[in-house]
């Protein structure tokens, strides 16, 4: 019998079939990412489901509506936690919010705008949001903080939108945050009404989609790796179609600007991957 090993669980054709019907039935543009990594997903849900070849899980969806969740869940796969990688989080209070802040100030504007792309569970915008309010608190401005968080899995914004998490999970959260976090059931805890009422959440599919307009910073990390340099820099002429003039753009560490559209930002921290757009 055939395992479920990237070279056994069929041919090339069927795995096309098999991304179509994704396609077809649920709107998700597997092709998209990188094939070696596609392969390594759905052989995770082939091994789950104790199944060998990429017909037999054909069928399977028919029959499962659940099991699309699930396999939307494993290629969108995201670790992420509250203000994770540290010193980017320390490098944007030192150096960008207070930039953010005083340009808010000169031009009169009481509106600042992120855009969160990506979000998975929320724990990158509810960081977001706290940091910023609590910034604009500290430096006593009138502005409203207003987080657009976006992801491709709906199984994941809804339990972005529900805002509990894990008690495990407030080791991440810097003290002085601490209180925006309130005890919930079950070993969890639930994000303030307060905050989460500065976070909106939405499917967006960063291709087929038209992007989050007019915004001052674009958090986008860990994303990019799933995609190829091409279409990489079709992602960025958006962000920066997207962003408002001499803003900023934060990725992943892993991640870089390449193509024509990297001539138009200018790092803030190359090591931090924080970036600003150039006008």
């Amino acid at each position: 019998m055939e395992t479920c090993s990237m070279m056994s669980a069929g041919s090339s054709r069927d795995l096309d079939r098999l991304l179509q019907k994704l396609f077809a039935d649920r709107g998700f543009d597997a092709a998209r990412y990188r094939r070696s990594y596609i392969e390594r997903r759905i052989a995770t849900r082939l091994r789950a489901v104790q199944l060998d070849t990429y017909r037999e899980y054909r069928t399977l969806l028919d029959r499962d509506a659940e099991e699309y969740n699930r396999l939307i869940g494993a290629l969108t796969v995201n670790v992420t936690e509250f203000f994770r990688d540290k010193p980017v989080w320390d490098l944007f209070d030192r150096e960008v919010v207070p930039e953010l802040l005083a340009s808010k100030a000169r031009r009169r504007q009481r509106l600042l705008r992120v855009w969160s792309a990506g979000c998975s569970a929320g724990e990158e915008p509810y960081s977001i949001a706290m940091l910023l309010n609590h910034a604009a608190e500290r430096a006593d401005v009138n502005l409203t903080v207003s987080v657009h968080a976006t992801d491709i899995d709906a199984e994941s914004l809804d339990k972005a939108r529900a805002g509990e998490y894990p008690n495990k999970e407030l080791e991440s959260v810097p003290l002085r945050f601490r209180h925006e976090c309130e005890p919930a059931a079950d070993d969890h805890f639930r994000i303030s009404q307060r905050i989460r009422q500065l976070v909106k959440f939405r499917r967006l599919d960063l291709f087929a989609d038209k992007p989050i307009a007019a915004v001052d910073v674009i958090f986008c990390r860990n994303v990019l790796i799933y995609f190829d340099r091409g279409q990489q820099e079709q992602i960025f002429a958006k962000f920066y179609a997207a962003l408002n003039r001499n803003c900023y753009i934060v990725i992943g560490k892993s991640e870089k600007i390449g193509g024509d559209v990297a001539q138009h930002f200018e790092p803030v921290s190359s090591r931090e991957k924080v970036y600003k757009r150039r006008d």
